[in-house]
């Protein structure tokens, strides 16, 4: 297993697009993750939704988490968990 990540996900999707809102333990925090059959209908998507490409992150998730955990001090891992009560 490369990564454990926990994370809460919200899914919207047609028949050509599929939009994910993921939110992940901090100090990680939220993502939106777009898919798309083809890169033509992906920028149509990125165009309709007013992203800048400045915005995108073409990063896996693994090691997003990595270094954000890193740049906050925290210990060098792929896991990701939320904090349980």
């Amino acid at each position: 297993m490369r990564a454990f990540i926990e994370k809460q996900r919200d899914v919207y999707s047609d028949k050509v697009h599929e939009i994910c809102f993921d939110q992940f333990a901090e100090p990680v925090g939220h993502f939106m993750e777009l898919e798309a059959r083809s890169s033509e209908s992906l920028q149509a998507l990125v165009g309709r939704l007013g992203l800048a490409a400045s915005a995108m992150d073409p990063r896996p998730y693994g090691q997003i988490i990595e270094e954000t955990l890193r740049r906050h001090g925290q210990p060098h891992t792929r896991t990701c968990l939320f904090q349980r009560e």
